[in-house]
């Protein structure tokens, strides 16, 4: 997620350094669910079918890892400042958002 607040308008409800302790926060929570080099590999392979179906597990395991992950990262963030509320807007083709209201 963006870190830097430069270009986000936080409407005062919060600071700017805060905004940015948040997000660092949130991804730094995130990163073990992201994808490693070896996920790239097998996706690169996949012509090969075997390679594909072991990426398309490894995939799927992350996927719920960052679900998981970015719940409890949102259940901190939300008890950190009760006036706000994180959300995570899932797009339908590709546009998902990290929206604060």
């Amino acid at each position: 997620f963006q870190t830097d607040s430069y270009d986000v308008n936080l409407h005062g409800m919060m600071s700017r350094e805060e905004y940015t302790d948040s997000m660092t926060r949130i991804n730094d929570t995130l990163r073990p669910s992201r994808s490693k080099k070896l996920d790239n590999v097998l996706l690169m392979t996949g012509p090969l079918i075997v390679p594909l179906a072991i990426w398309s597990v490894r995939h799927s395991k992350q996927v719920t890892r960052r679900r998981k992950l970015f719940q409890s990262a949102r259940d901190e963030f939300n008890s950190s400042y009760p006036d706000l509320y994180i959300r995570w807007n899932k797009g339908q083709v590709g546009g998902s958002v990290l929206t604060i209201e």
